[in-house]
């Protein structure tokens, strides 16, 4: 723990002093062999403020936890406060999960995986992106996007009429944008699973790293409708269930395409933690109040698409700035709004109607791209032309390919 009194130096720029100080803990990067894996860094910003940097590694637990964790903070806190006796209810230990992790059958997880990515050939790309400057290098941004509230119930109507989760509706129509992004009717992205087995009692309140990182395939031909795609997509999802906790290099090491099986993951937000927080600490003490709360994560991706499902979807866009520019985003998410409007007004709309261009997009192709011409000539048919050709220059050189040469 770190404590500094930094009223006198925030006078001038209080919010600089403290994006300093953020910036300087994120260098600081955690090491497994020694040290310590979590920081809490208090700065006290005035008389009765104070900013907080709670830092910790992801090993020792996921975002899910947080809420708890801090939650026991402050009910210890209070409690404190109030000089009475905290008793916290029992806990399950995080070695019960390891032990159930230790007794799943890895033959058939790996059997599994290995018939999900079986011929899968093509590595899915994303439009804009290029190789960044500097090899492992990252320079976090964001864009958060909210989806109307019309379009937001459409989304979740045509969900409930296709008896697919939100969380199927939203992967599948990103997977078709892929599939238009890569002239390609199969591509692969990764997704975020909670890894949590309901089998193990209390294992929603346990602390620990659970979640995990699983390829989902989406497949979809020209001529199949999206609510065919939606339904398969949640039976895969449903199968992929009981094998998610299988870790994600094994499963990469099943793909020719190795570590590049995967280059961005969607994330499915059900309850964002900065509200859980709010929520678990705030209550009803007026002597402490909670706000601004921030929590930033850094994957190894240059792109993650968070879907936070609110009164209006919010999809959030965290991506790496030296890899993609702000306007390539804005591209994708107008994209992928696109596709979402058209499937949500139509599901049953076949894939190869599945248009991707904006207004502003077709504008300026069929405007600034391609202005007016003037009328030209009536043209002359190409064979007509070849033969005038043959005759003017008949010993010329018409195509060469490596050591063959044919004349007109």
């Amino acid at each position: 723990m770190y404590f500094e009194d930094i009223r006198s130096v925030s006078d001038e720029d209080p919010e600089k002093t403290i994006a300093d100080f953020v910036s300087a803990d994120k260098a600081n990067k955690f090491d497994l062999a020694r040290g310590s894996l979590m920081r809490v860094t208090v700065l006290r910003t005035g008389d009765e403020s104070y900013h907080v940097i709670w830092s910790h590694h992801h090993i020792l637990m996921d975002g899910w936890c947080m809420s708890f964790m801090i939650k026991e903070v402050f009910d210890t806190y209070f409690a404190f406060q109030e000089k009475r006796t905290l008793e916290l209810p029992p806990v399950t230990s995080y070695s019960r999960y390891i032990e159930w992790l230790e007794a799943q059958d890895a033959a058939k997880a790996s059997r599994y995986w290995s018939e999900y990515l079986a011929g899968y050939d093509q590595q899915t790309k994303l439009p804009q992106e290029k190789t960044q400057l500097k090899q492992g290098a990252f320079e976090a941004a964001e864009i958060d996007v909210e989806l109307s509230k019309e379009l937001t119930g459409q989304i979740e109507r045509v969900a409930r009429q296709q008896q697919v989760t939100l969380n199927t509706f939203m992967q599948t129509v990103w997977g078709l944008v892929l599939q238009v992004y890569n002239n390609s009717e199969d591509v692969v992205f990764g997704s975020v699973v909670s890894g949590r087995p309901a089998e193990i009692p209390g294992i929603e309140s346990m602390i620990g790293l659970f979640i995990n990182t699983i390829p989902v395939r989406i497949q979809g031909k020209a001529e199949e409708t999206v609510a065919d795609i939606l339904r398969k997509t949640q039976d895969q999802a449903l199968a992929s269930g009981a094998y998610e906790t299988f870790p994600l290099f094994e499963i990469q090491s099943l793909s020719e395409h190795k570590r590049d099986l995967i280059n961005h993951i969607m994330v499915f937000e059900n309850y964002p933690m900065e509200e859980q927080i709010e929520q678990v600490v705030g209550g009803d003490k007026e002597a402490l109040k909670i706000a601004n709360i921030q929590s930033p994560e850094q994957t190894n991706y240059d792109l993650d698409i968070t879907v936070i499902p609110e009164e209006h979807i919010l999809l959030r866009f965290t991506y790496n700035a030296l890899t993609f520019r702000e306007e390539d985003i804005r591209l994708i998410h107008g994209h992928f709004a696109r596709a979402l409007e058209k499937v949500a007004a139509n599901p049953s709309i076949r894939v190869n109607q599945l248009e991707l261009l904006t207004a502003a997009e077709k504008e300026q192709i069929l405007g600034a791209f391609n202005p007016a011409q003037p009328e030209a000539a009536p043209a002359v048919a190409f064979h007509r032309l070849f033969e005038e050709q043959a005759e003017r220059t008949p010993k010329a050189a018409a195509v060469v390919y490596e050591n063959d040469r044919l004349t007109y």
